[in-house]
């Protein structure tokens, strides 16, 4: 996600389904507390 890939470029390469992305990044963007993806980017870029 950090490198701009979409649900289903992530899909792919994960070998899963686009909804399963869809929820993992759902996920994400609760426990995280952002807004979108790229807030969630911005905040694992800072975390690192």
């Amino acid at each position: 996600m950090a490198c701009g890939r979409s649900n289903s470029e992530i899909a792919e390469r994960l070998h899963i389904s686009v909804e399963t992305v869809k929820t993992h990044v759902r996920q994400l963007l609760v426990r995280m507390g952002a807004r979108n993806r790229t807030e969630l980017a911005t905040i694992y870029q800072r975390s690192r």
